[in-house]
C-alpha cells in the first residue's frame, strides 16, 4: 500500500491505495507520483519522505540516469521517469523523516498504507495473490534489465 497527505492552508486531503503483488519500492515511488498528480496548477512543493530511496534517487541519482539517456541498469525505472515527469512543473524540496518516529503525518501515512495492504490482502484468496506475485515477477522480467532486480525484492500481499 502507499497513502500520501497534501496540506494547503490548513487543509488536508489523504490519499492511497495499493497492489495486490509490488515492491515497497515501488509503491513508495507511488505515493510521491499520486501525492504530485493531485496538484491542479504549479507549485513550490515540501515533500515529505521516509523512504531514502525515494528522496537520494530523485535528487541525486537521477540526474546521472538522464544524463545517459536512461541507459543504464536502474530500478523501477518506468516509475522514477514517471516521478521525473511530475517534478517538471513544480518547484519541490524533498525532505526525509526517519520513519516510526511519531511523526503525525509520516504516521499516517504509514497506517493508511498499511490499512491498504490489508484491505486488499483480504479480498483475494491465497491462490490469488500467488498468481498475481507470478504476473508481477514475469511482467518486471519483461522488461530489458529488469529482471536481475527482482530475487527477492517483491512481496506477496
Amino acid at each position: 500500500g502507499w497513502a500520501a497527505i497534501l496540506e494547503h492552508a490548513g487543509r488536508k486531503k489523504e490519499f492511497s491505495g495499493g497492489e495486490l503483488a509490488t515492491t515497497n519500492n515501488r509503491m513508495e515511488l507511488h505515493a510521491a507520483i499520486e501525492a504530485l498528480s493531485k496538484l491542479k496548477e504549479p507549485c513550490e512543493v515540501e515533500l515529505f519522505t521516509d523512504s531514502e530511496y525515494v528522496r537520494e534517487g530523485i535528487t541525486t541519482w537521477i540526474h546521472g540516469w538522464k544524463a545517459r539517456g536512461w541507459k543504464k541498469k536502474i530500478r523501477n525505472k518506468d516509475l522514477w521517469q514517471a516521478l521525473d515527469a511530475m517534478t517538471v512543473k513544480h518547484q519541490i524540496t524533498w525532505r526525509w523523516v526517519r520513519g516510526h518516529t511519531g511523526v503525525a503525518d509520516n504516521e499516517r501515512c504509514d497506517g493508511l498504507a498499511t490499512e491498504e495492504a490489508k484491505r486488499i490482502e483480504e479480498s483475494h484468496t491465497p491462490e490469488q495473490r500467488a498468481a498475481a506475485l507470478d504476473e508481477f515477477l514475469k511482467s518486471r522480467a519483461q522488461i530489458p534489465g529488469q529482471a536481475e532486480f527482482l530475487h527477492g525484492d517483491a512481496t506477496l500481499i
